[in-house]
């Protein structure tokens, strides 16, 4: 058997040493730079997500105004939602410290099991933990140097991603075309008209879903307090957000409020779950298959899972950009005529043949 010597040139290792430490440098700047790209994605959903509203408000005022108003709303009803979780933990946590330990001490001066909670002293460590929750909730010896700490971070990052939304307002399709023109010439139409029909599609997409959560935030809210469920407030946002899930959302966002109604009986529960289904079948059915079609169809399991991994990243704010991102890559994924004009200018069989001119784009 003839013996083979493997023979690594000088030029090959220093090739694999470069590559692999410029992989590492991308990592580690990545993984150090990770908040800022994050607060930077942000701002490009919400400036993207922004600047249909922008422009139709600018038939009335400048853009600088426009802005300025969509910031006020928005930081309003953030503001007003905060207050009314708040409002709702205060009265929650003071019914939990006035019922809980009192029912508790009874059970104590039952047989058999009273004294194993005596000894035990349940009654105790409840009430303690009855006694700090209310005070966390309600500030009393809180420590008020670092919630203020706390809230000055958040308000930064806030104040960050928003000067960085504004500018990517107002510099965005600037630099979209500045990156197109890069590409070589007979591929530049083609790439706008592709980009153009995904960000429409997809900012279509998420102004339906938008409209569905805020219908959600409604129903949620009013049939909880209907109800005379606890919480009203913190369900409707939980409805709310999984609202922007298509074909499933709905329904899952009922299932808080109906688990919160079985305390009150079985058939309100069951009454909520009815409800909802009945409600989800008639969107997904209807509306949601129209929307999919002049849309983007994002489909169910690429929504769940941006959706689960901005939420773990940034919390709400997070899960509404990954839904965003989603619908923007599944849109540009989608078959919009001009991938296939891409595609046919790559073949060079068909390179020379006529192909499909892309619109004039305004």
């Amino acid at each position: 058997m003839p013996h083979t010597s493997l023979h690594i040139s000088p030029r090959s290792i220093l090739r694999s040493v470069a590559i692999v430490g410029a992989y590492l440098l991308v990592v580690t700047v990545a993984m150090r730079a990770s908040t800022t790209l994050v607060w930077f994605f942000e701002a490009c959903v919400f400036a993207a997500l922004s600047w249909p509203v922008v422009q139709k408000l600018h038939k009335h005022m400048s853009n600088v105004a426009a802005i300025l108003l969509i910031t006020a709303l928005l930081a309003l009803s953030v503001s007003a939602l905060a207050a009314i979780g708040l409002k709702e933990l205060q009265a929650e946590s003071a019914k939990f410290q006035n019922s809980v330990p009192a029912a508790v001490r009874d059970l104590e001066r039952t047989e058999g099991i009273g004294s194993l909670l005596k000894k035990l002293q349940i009654a105790d460590d409840i009430e303690r933990f009855a006694d700090q929750i209310t005070n966390q909730v309600r500030f009393r010896n809180a420590d008020l140097r670092g919630i203020a700490s706390r809230v000055g971070e958040g308000a930064s990052a806030v104040f960050v991603v928003w000067i960085l939304t504004v500018m990517i307002i107002f510099t965005g399709p600037t630099m979209v075309n500045g990156a197109i023109e890069l590409a070589p010439e007979s591929k530049r139409e083609p790439l706008r008209w592709v980009l153009t029909l995904a960000y429409s599609s997809s900012a279509r997409y998420m102004g339906f879903m938008a409209l569905q959560s805020l219908a959600m935030l409604g129903i949620s809210f009013t049939v909880s307090t209907w109800l005379g469920i606890d919480l009203p407030g913190l369900l409707a946002v939980i409805a709310a957000l999984l609202a922007f899930v298509p074909y499933v959302g709905i329904f899952a966002g009922a299932l808080p409020v109906a688990l919160l109604a079985l305390l009150n009986g079985p058939k309100q529960a069951i009454a909520v779950l009815v409800g909802a289904f009945i409600l989800q079948m008639l969107m997904a059915y209807t509306v949601q298959r129209k929307v999919d079609a002049a849309t983007a169809p994002v489909g169910i399991f690429p929504t769940m899972l941006a959706a689960m991994i901005g939420f773990s990243l940034r919390g709400p704010g997070g899960l509404l950009v990954g839904v965003a991102l989603a619908a923007m890559a599944m849109a540009v994924l989608g078959d919009t005529g001009a991938m296939r004009t891409i595609r046919r200018l790559d073949d060079p069989d068909t390179s020379g043949s006529s192909v499909t001119t892309s619109p004039q784009i305004t």
